[in-house]
């Protein structure tokens, strides 16, 4: 019985070194999107070089729509409401911008007040989108996990297929009017989708073998790439206007192509089986650093720095196809590590000072929960 018990959580182990690990690649993935986007290849780059970027990017788009699946994953399990975590979350988002901005200004001395509130509210300002969208669903979490526990298998189907096909399919291909502002995934009502369908494939245990999986995510993906061009051109033909979110092919979040292939993905990681324990205890301490690694390369202050003065893309993109895959994953990889490195320090000042910050906020807790009487 013992044995038994051990092969579970053994296996369990697995599932989440496997589901934390693709927290890793997509963080890595989206570092990618925005190399390609910010350091000019999609762009500026020409010929070759510009159909490559736009391949690799296809590829890489499905990154933030994994990691809301893997939120979901976790999260629908979570149904009581943990102030502590919200509060957690948040002082991360303004621990980097007040310290960016601290920098910002000891460089370039120029205080407005509208930057400050910017800064201490990032939330509010959208001083990342996604961590706007993803805080808002953090925040309501608990609720959908509840409403998630409540529906049988058959009504939990019905009711993805009805809320995939309204915000996803509908949506997409009513990119001139946007009729339920999804915004074309850039939204918390796409990331709410994206929760259940997390969800779902933890309450109900769905899988895919991780072949057909991988088939479907690639599939999916060079359909992406391919559908760009004739897409352009038939929406053009329709009369659709160039906004925001449309003329953009199946490169949106909520595209049915995207969609696929962020599924598929989430399969092709969900039952990675991994012998060796040091780079299971390397996966698993570094997957949960991986949020520190987009609050610090995306920051506003430090993305104008890293793509307008550091990081030079254009001498690249303009000379060898090869030169330019060798040195976005070399790129890539650097910004990840040192993020990575960064958001450690962080998390062990946090851990230097959670006596204080534990009482002071358990303080704060209480008085929360007496008004709630």
């Amino acid at each position: 019985m013992l044995l038994q018990t051990d092969r579970q959580t053994d296996r369990q182990t697995d599932r989440q070194t496997g589901i934390e690990l693709l927290r890793i690649v997509t963080m890595l993935m989206i570092i990618g999107l925005h190399y390609l986007l910010f350091g000019g290849p999609l762009f500026h780059a020409k010929g070759l070089n510009q159909k490559l970027a736009w391949f690799i990017e296809a590829f890489f788009f499905v990154a933030v729509n994994c990691y809301v699946l893997i939120s979901g994953y976790f999260l629908v399990t979570k149904k009581n409401f943990h102030m502590k975590k919200i509060a957690s979350l948040w002082l991360q988002v303004i621990f980097y911008t007040i310290i960016f901005y601290c920098m910002h200004l000891y460089f370039h001395p120029s205080f407005h007040w509208k930057d400050f509130f910017h800064v201490v509210l990032p939330v509010r300002y959208e001083a990342y989108w996604f961590v706007t969208a993803y805080f808002g669903l953090y925040l309501i979490s608990p609720f959908l996990a509840h409403f998630a526990h409540s529906l049988t298998k058959q009504q939990y189907l019905r009711f993805l297929a009805i809320s995939t096909f309204l915000f996803g399919f509908y949506s997409f291909f009513r990119p001139e009017s946007d009729p339920f502002k999804v915004q074309g995934g850039y939204s918390v009502l796409w990331f709410i989708v994206l929760f259940f369908w997390g969800g779902y494939i933890r309450l109900w245990n769905l899988s895919m073998p991780k072949g057909k999986a991988l088939l479907i995510y690639s599939v999916s993906c060079v359909f992406t790439f391919l559908s760009s061009w004739p897409v352009h051109w038939l929406l053009k033909m329709e009369g659709f206007k160039n906004g925001k979110f449309g003329l953009n092919g199946f490169y949106n979040y909520n595209s049915p192509t995207v969609w696929l292939a962020s599924l598929a993905l989430f399969f092709v990681f969900y039952k990675i089986e991994i012998e060796n324990r040091w780079i299971r205890t390397l996966i698993l301490w570094m997957g949960p650093l991986t949020f520190g690694v987009y609050l610090i390369h995306m920051n506003q202050h430090v993305a104008q720095e890293l793509w307008g003065h550091w990081i030079h893309v254009s001498h690249v993109y303009s000379g060898s196809s090869v030169l330019l895959f060798w040195h976005m994953l070399i790129t890539v990889l650097g910004i990840f590590l040192a993020c990575v490195l960064f958001d450690w320090l962080r998390l062990r000042l946090f851990q230097l000072l959670a006596p204080w910050g534990h009482s002071i906020w358990d303080f704060f807790a209480g008085k929360i929960r007496l008004l709630g009487r």
